[in-house]
């Protein structure tokens, strides 16, 4: 497929991206009909040490983190926010959201690329939100730390693999 200035997939605009994202939160609720525009996900195994025979030796013992967040509209925002108060504790009066677990599956398909990917977060909660609101046409989106505790790539077959 050639390079072009803007991508053109299933007749509408978009980036070089062509995704969905579902937000399952407590008590079965989904959120199908979500808009973002990004995500950004790191996992990193820590690789513990051993001498053997006077040499380091890396092993795979220790730990997998992750981190993840996602770029999603104000309205996108607001309808999480609004999925999660139902579950959320509230301590003084406030309902905080933080306090409510929820998994987030995004599929999307490269342009140019046929094959669906899948990466699924699981037990997520909203650590922080950062809003990027300017004058003019830009959108209004908000970035959300996720704090995963798993994440996980979902493959053809239907099996979950991490790092």
């Amino acid at each position: 497929m050639p390079q072009s200035a803007q991508a053109d997939v299933n007749a509408f605009e978009c980036s070089w991206l062509d995704g969905s994202c579902t937000f399952a939160v407590p008590g079965g609720d989904t959120i199908d009909d979500f808009d973002w525009t990004a995500f950004k996900c790191e996992r990193t195994v820590s690789r513990g040490e051993r001498k053997r025979l006077g040499l380091t030796v890396k092993t795979t013992v220790g730990s997998l983190a992750q981190s993840a967040s996602i770029t999603i509209s104000r309205t996108s925002h607001r309808k999480l926010m609004e999925a999660l108060a139902k579950h959320a504790r509230e301590i003084g009066g406030v309902k905080r959201l933080s306090t409510v677990l929820f998994t987030i599956l995004v599929q999307w398909t490269p342009i140019g690329d046929t094959q669906i990917y899948q990466r699924k977060f699981y037990a997520c909660s909203m650590g922080k939100d950062s809003d990027d609101a300017s004058d003019g046409d830009d959108p209004h989106n908000i970035e959300i730390d996720l704090q995963p505790r798993r994440i996980v790539d979902i493959l053809d077959d239907g099996s979950e693999v991490t790092l």
